[in-house]
């Protein structure tokens, strides 16, 4: 969110005159989906207008989880198409249900913020918003991390690997997945909107995900500053901001 209630819980209203939200989306766990319905209930019950969904930094995380938060944002279409090294697998496409998304999935204005640093889970969300031309992705063209994985425990306690079994494609059916020799100029990652790229340097990303984290960490009750208070210091949230805006005065 964009900063805390005296309760510890996140207030997501990062302009709220204009009732316009923001949720930043960390590592896609089992709890994710739930925590996310939470976010967007609280802002449809302040009459939210548009919101700002922040992947940038996500690492991914599962897959079905990932699947879901998606409809929550998209009532129609492909979501991700899936491909399996193992023959018997097959293929398989994800589509968001439209019988039960048509009321519950958002409808408002969506701006999404990306960077290098957008994986998996997080770029499948991406590339299905983006495809679908449901949401305008704002920010740096991201890693570019298709794998679909599976933990596979050992027999020693505690001790698991990862063991990679395919990927997962865009709605469109482009690859995702940047592999060793890929050049940039080839169809990988989830690039940012028409007008919407917004670049950072090396330094300042660090910066900026830095001072997110010890923005997450600050409780209500502290009284330390942060140069995040700032809303210009982040130039790509303050473009997704200023972008939403204009999306949100059109629709008028």
């Amino acid at each position: 969110g964009v900063r805390r209630r005296l309760d510890n819980s996140w207030d997501h209203w990062i302009d709220p005159q204009r009732r316009l939200g923001y949720i930043r989306l960390g590592p896609i766990e089992h709890s994710t989906p739930e925590q996310m319905s939470q976010a967007i209930q609280s802002l449809r019950a302040g009459n939210l207008r548009g919101v700002i969904l922040d992947l940038r930094w996500c690492p991914g995380g599962y897959l079905d989880e990932a699947i879901e938060v998606t409809r929550m944002f998209l009532h129609q279409g492909i979501i991700a198409r899936t491909q399996y090294r193992q023959a018997q697998r097959g293929s398989s496409v994800f589509q968001a249900d439209t019988v039960l998304d048509e009321h519950r999935a958002l409808r408002c204005p969506l701006v999404v913020l990306i960077n290098g640093e957008t994986s998996g889970g997080g770029e499948l969300i991406a590339a299905a918003l983006q495809d679908n031309q449901r949401a305008f992705l704002v920010g740096q063209r991201t890693l570019g991390k298709a794998s679909i994985q599976w933990m596979m425990p050992l027999d020693v306690y505690g001790f698991s690997f990862k063991l990679s079994r395919g990927q997962f494609l865009r709605p469109s059916g482009a690859n995702l997945q940047r592999y060793p020799d890929s050049l940039p100029s080839d169809d990988w990652g989830v690039r940012p909107s028409v007008g919407g790229e917004v670049f950072t340097s090396r330094s300042l990303s660090q910066r900026i995900k830095e001072l997110n984290t010890l923005h997450v960490l600050r409780p209500a009750s502290s009284r330390e500053a942060l140069l995040s208070d700032d809303p210009d210091f982040d130039p790509q949230r303050s473009k997704a901001l200023r972008q939403l805006r204009q999306m949100v005065d059109g629709a008028k």
